[in-house]
């Protein structure tokens, strides 16, 4: 039985901010305190491999599904530190082909969360490849999203590196219609 198609999109060399939310804008803008921030899981920082994203290390995988954001301080946040939206992430496997789980916070897009979104895992593969793998060559994640909404998606992210420079991304996934297609 045909179960989805598998779409991959390449994207642009990863470009890292150098100007990022302090961890007390953090903390209150997602209403957590600062010990579930993971710092030791890399910073927090915008990443870009199409449009920024706020890269955000949670320290599980319970505080990431609880999070209830003041949306009005994110956005504010948003525009103040110019990236389009907020992606806490945390790690669920070990090793360099681990598994994420992540949430997507966009800034005013007419809905305050995203089942699947591959602008965001493609910057957390970026992300991960600078901060957790630091090898050359391609690099693969597994990414988790819209659990917490009960619309769960599963993407696959890459990142080549050289030189400690990612030069090269995709993201990757089955897509499969949900919903009534004849309303298409």
């Amino acid at each position: 039985a045909d179960d989805g198609l598998r779409v991959t999109v390449f994207q642009f060399p990863a470009q890292f901010s150098h100007c990022s939310p302090s961890v007390d804008e953090i903390s209150s803008a997602l209403r957590i305190p600062a010990k579930a921030l993971n710092l030791n899981n890399g910073p927090i920082v915008s990443v870009s491999t199409s449009r920024h994203k706020l890269i955000v290390p949670i320290k599980s995988n319970h505080i990431l599904d609880q999070l209830d954001p003041n949306f009005e301080e994110l956005w504010f946040l948003c525009d103040r530190y110019e990236t389009s939206g907020f992606y806490p992430f945390t790690q669920l496997e070990q090793g360099a082909s681990g598994k994420y789980s992540a949430r997507q916070f966009p800034r005013r897009a007419g809905y305050n969360e995203d089942p699947a979104t591959g602008v965001a895992a493609g910057a957390l593969g970026a992300y991960l490849a600078k901060y957790h793998s630091q090898v050359n060559g391609w690099q693969e994640f597994g990414v988790l999203q819209g659990y917490a909404m009960g619309r769960p998606s599963r993407l696959t992210v890459g990142a080549y590196t050289e030189d400690e420079q990612i030069t090269r991304s995709y993201v990757s996934g089955k897509a499969v219609l949900d919903g009534d297609s004849r309303s298409l």
